[in-house]
């Protein structure tokens, strides 16, 4: 493994987490990496970092986990209903943590179905 890649523990992570950036800002089209990030931060905090989160999209677009058409992405449908198979995005702390619901809660009743 070089340096600039993902390291293995968090490929799992990193795809839930794109996942769920790209089918929470879907749109017609895709989403612009930008909008994920923001969507992401937004959430996670500084619990998720922006290099892993680049060398991720990389990575999964050479898998063709993820579907680039000119900076727009979107996730390849395999990926989604494997992604609704799984359990939840693990260890990561949401920001919203003041006993409302947050996106989180309703992103896993979206994976359960």
């Amino acid at each position: 493994m070089t340096a600039l890649e993902l390291k293995p523990e968090k490929v799992k992570t990193y795809l839930k987490l794109l996942t769920e950036a790209c089918v929470s800002l879907d749109s017609n089209k895709g989403t612009l990496r930008k909008h994920m990030w923001e969507f992401l931060y937004d959430k996670y905090g500084t619990s998720i970092d922006y290099r892993d989160f680049l060398l991720a999209i990389r990575r999964f677009l050479t898998e063709g986990k993820i579907i680039s058409n000119n900076g727009i992405f979107e996730m390849h449908n395999e990926v989604i209903n494997e992604v609704r198979e799984k359990t939840p995005t693990p260890a990561l702390k949401s920001k919203a943590a003041d006993g409302r619901v947050s996106d989180s809660t309703l992103y896993l009743k979206f994976l359960q179905g």
